[in-house]
C-alpha cells in the first residue's frame, strides 16, 4: 500500500498491529486486543483516510474491508479469515468502500 505511512500517522498505529499483503490487491490488518466493534471503528477510519486521500499518480482510490475476530467469529484462525473475506467480497459486490463485519455463525 502506498504511502502507508501516512495513513498510519492519521489512524495510528499499536506496536502489536501486523499489516500484510496476502494477495493482488488483499491485505490483512491484524488488530490484537480488538472486538469487532473497535476493529470497524478503526476500518472505517482507514478507509475514510485513503478515500480522501490524493496519491500522486492516481488520484483518489477506495477500499473495501471485510472484518472478523477471533474468537467471537471463530476459534478457529483460519476459520476467522475466511470470514473476514466473505465480508470483504460482500462489500465489494454491494458498492465497495465499505466496511463489513461478518455474520457470526
Amino acid at each position: 500500500m502506498d504511502f502507508l505511512k501516512r495513513v498510519n500517522d492519521f489512524v495510528g498505529q499499536d506496536k502489536d498491529e501486523i499489516i500484510s499483503r496476502i494477495g493482488g490487491e488483499e491485505f490483512v490488518l491484524v488488530l490484537p486486543n480488538e472486538d469487532s466493534q473497535s476493529a470497524f471503528k478503526i476500518a472505517e477510519r482507514l478507509r475514510k483516510t485513503v478515500e480522501s486521500t490524493e496519491m500522486d499518480t492516481i488520484g483518489f482510490i477506495t477500499i473495501s474491508i471485510g472484518i472478523s475476530t477471533w474468537p467471537e467469529h471463530s476459534n478457529d484462525i483460519d476459520q476467522v479469515y475466511k470470514c473476514a473475506d466473505k465480508a470483504l467480497y460482500h462489500a465489494k459486490e454491494h458498492g465497495r468502500n465499505q466496511c463489513i463485519v461478518a455474520d457470526i455463525s
